[in-house]
């Protein structure tokens, strides 16, 4: 609650913090420049111009005992240094920084700074979507600063100051209600090796119940199951480009002939199948950033206007073993896939088979576009 608290009072309100509370600010003030003076004799000591020092901050009156030797010794520092210093500041500390005076009010709001801070921590976002990639905002308003623009597409900032929103329009009411089942469709080339449809269906752990099982309805295309979970029932159908049989002893590094397609396109069942469904989940093998692409050529084709219906959500995951293997970034992903040319709403996000981390949320965030709220 602390970066929501310093994002709306920082941006809703056009009085800074400074001019309205002199007395607050002095605190705060002493605060920062008790935790940051460390730093700058670590990161500078020797250097002309910084002393060798000792702070002490008094709380009873708020004010810096050794403020010749730190004043003197911080506010001279050149902005460059400033601006080095920031850089390390996360975007909480960033904002509070912004509040406690004029001229670092100006430098916490430093372009370069938040464009370097950007292109950094986008890449370690949990999540990405339609709505919060930053090229998206820097091709679509170019008036938008660098800070703007990550406080739109950070997924912590964007959940902090969301606000109650009601929908433009009504929901799918029989989805709401309970009288359709959402189906939704998962394939994708992690699903070859991951095991996660094993963990999703019949892990003890797993937050899904298995309720039944419905065949196919074109050509024996489109069996699966329902399941349910605390957010409501869904029905899963995988589509597997290998036989079982392929999938144990395929060659990650060789070829993968897909059976979902006929000279690169899929066939006229599966057509028919993919304009009745409501949602796509697409599993990608996110281990290195070569097995993203690893049969991409079945997301290029089942994903296709010509035979989806309109606004269809698709949800992509990043699959990995567990927390301790390293993933390919969200946006890393989105961008390989191209993802900024569909035109219906996506979501990247990363997941774990071992914990299933990531799974739920990401189906519960196709449910509600499904549902159309």
């Amino acid at each position: 609650m602390v970066v929501k608290e310093n994002l709306d009072e920082h941006e809703a309100n056009n009085t800074p913090l400074y001019d309205r509370n002199e007395r607050t600010v002095s605190s705060f003030k002493n605060d920062i420049i008790g935790n940051t003076v460390d730093l700058i004799s670590k990161m500078y000591q020797g250097s002309r111009g910084v002393r060798k020092y000792s702070s002490h901050i008094s709380s009873s009156s708020h004010t810096i005992t050794d403020d010749e030797n730190v004043l003197v010794g911080c506010f001279e520092l050149p902005t460059n240094v400033w601006l080095q210093i920031f850089s390390y500041l996360d975007v909480s500390s960033l904002c509070k920084v912004a509040r406690v005076c004029p001229p670092w009010n100006n430098l916490a709001n430093d372009n370069l700074l938040w464009e370097n801070k950007l292109n950094n921590d986008s890449y370690h976002w949990e999540r990405i979507d339609h709505l919060s990639h930053p090229r998206l905002h820097k091709e679509t308003n170019v008036d938008l600063t660098p800070k703007e623009i990550y406080l739109k597409c950070c997924p912590e900032c964007r959940y902090l100051r969301k606000s109650i929103q009601f929908p433009t329009h009504l929901p799918k009411l029989s989805y709401f209600f309970g009288f359709s089942t959402p189906r939704i469709v998962m394939f994708g080339s992690g699903m070859d090796s991951s095991g996660l449809v094993r963990r999703v269906l019949w892990d003890q752990r797993s937050p899904f119940t298995v309720k039944g099982m419905f065949p196919g309805q074109f050509e024996g295309t489109g069996s699966g199951v329902t399941l349910q979970y605390t957010e409501g029932t869904i029905d899963l159908i995988c589509l597997y480009a290998l036989s079982r049989a392929e999938r144990i002893n395929q060659d990650l590094n060789g070829e993968r002939k897909s059976r979902l397609l006929v000279n690169n396109e899929v066939s006229h069942s599966i057509k028919e199948l993919c304009s009745t469904v409501d949602a796509f989940i697409y599993i990608v093998n996110a281990t290195n950033e070569h097995r993203v692409t690893f049969g991409s050529e079945e997301f290029k084709a089942l994903i296709d206007d010509r035979w989806l219906q309109p606004k269809v959500p698709v949800l992509v995951l990043c699959v990995v073993p567990n927390a301790t293997v390293q993933s390919v970034s969200s946006l890393d992903v989105a961008n390989k896939l191209n993802l900024l040319k569909l035109s219906r709403p996506w979501q990247v996000r990363q997941c774990h088979v071992n914990s299933l981390y990531g799974f739920t949320p990401g189906v519960t965030w196709l449910n509600k576009h499904i549902m159309g709220l």
